[in-house]
C-alpha cells in the first residue's frame, strides 16, 4: 500500500506542474492473429493422408499468424501529459479476423476450412510520452473471443454447403477469456496517432480444457472438431478427448497497426 500511495503522490505532483491533456479517440485498425497450429495442421494431414489417392490439391498448413482482418474502436481515455511524461489510454476494440485453407478430392468436389475470430477487447496501455509526438507503453488487454471453424463441402459447379451430407461439415465454436501482454509505440502527428501493438494471448481459467464444438451437429460421431480425422471417422463411440481441437489452440500472437482521430476534451487550457 506505501508503494501505491507513493506512485499517487508522484503522478499528482507531475500533473500540477505539467499540464495533462485528455483525448477521445476514436480509430480503425490492421491486425494480424496468431494460434497455435499443432491440432488443425494434424487434421490436414490426416484429412490429406485419407484421400491421397485422387487427390488434387491438399490442404496447406496454417502458419503461427493466419489470420487477418480490420477493427475498429474508441479511446474512452488516453491521456497525456504536456510535452513528456505519463501515457495511458484505454476503451473499447471490435475486431475480426478470418483465415481460411482447401483441398480438392475426388470428381472436384473439394472442402474448406473457415477459422474466424471475433474479438471485443478492453485494452490497459501504460507508458511514457516522448516531447508530445511520440509514446511508448507497456501494452496490455483483456479480450472476449468467439472462435469460429467453419467446416464447408464445395461441389464441382461451385455451390457450397455445410450441412449433413458429411458428418465433418458443420461450425464449430467456443467462447474464451484472453489476457494479452506486451509492448506497443504510437507516433503523432498534428491530430492523427499511428499506434502500433504486438502482443502475446494467454488464456484465462483455463482449468478444465473446452474444446471446438459443433452444437447443431445431431450424430453418432464426436461432434468435437478431431485432431485426426481417420481416428475421428472410424469411432463410433462418441468423444475422444484425445482427439479434439481445443479453444486454448486458438490464441497466440496479436499484432496491430492502426490511425486516430484524437479530440481534444481537456476542461482547463
Amino acid at each position: 500500500m506505501r508503494i501505491v500511495h507513493f506512485l499517487i503522490l508522484v503522478i499528482t505532483s507531475v500533473c500540477i506542474k505539467v499540464q495533462a491533456q485528455f483525448f477521445i479517440a476514436p480509430h480503425i485498425f490492421y491486425h494480424k492473429e496468431g494460434i497455435k497450429p499443432e491440432g488443425l495442421n494434424s487434421f490436414m494431414d490426416s484429412y490429406n493422408s485419407y484421400y491421397s489417392v485422387g487427390m488434387k490439391d491438399p490442404f496447406d498448413h496454417f502458419g503461427s499468424l493466419p489470420s487477418w482482418g480490420m477493427g475498429y474502436g474508441v479511446d474512452l481515455i488516453n491521456w497525456n501529459l504536456g510535452g513528456g511524461g505519463i501515457y495511458f489510454r484505454s476503451g473499447i476494440l471490435i475486431s475480426h479476423a478470418k483465415t481460411s485453407s482447401s483441398a480438392k478430392i475426388w470428381n472436384n468436389y473439394s472442402n474448406e476450412i473457415i477459422l474466424k475470430m471475433n474479438d471485443w477487447r478492453v485494452p490497459f496501455d501504460f507508458g511514457v510520452n516522448i516531447k508530445g509526438v511520440a509514446s511508448l507503453f507497456l501494452a496490455s488487454d483483456f479480450t472476449f473471443r468467439k472462435t469460429e471453424l467453419e467446416m464447408w463441402t464445395i461441389y464441382p459447379d461451385g455451390s457450397r454447403s455445410i450441412g449433413n451430407e458429411f458428418d465433418i461439415n458443420g461450425v464449430y465454436t467456443a467462447l474464451h477469456p484472453i489476457f494479452n501482454l506486451g509492448v506497443g509505440a504510437a507516433f503523432r502527428v498534428w491530430k492523427l496517432t499511428i499506434p502500433v501493438r504486438l502482443t502475446y494471448g494467454f488464456n484465462l481459467f483455463n482449468e478444465v480444457r473446452v474444446p471446438l464444438t459443433d452444437y447443431d451437429a445431431n450424430e453418432y460421431r464426436s461432434n468435437d472438431f478431431p485432431r485426426d480425422f481417420s481416428l475421428w471417422l472410424n469411432s463410433l463411440v462418441g468423444a475422444n478427448p484425445e482427439n479434439v481441437v481445443y479453444k486454448d489452440e486458438i490464441t497466440g500472437m496479436h499484432f496491430s497497426i492502426g490511425i486516430k482521430y484524437l479530440f481534444d476534451v481537456t476542461t482547463e487550457k
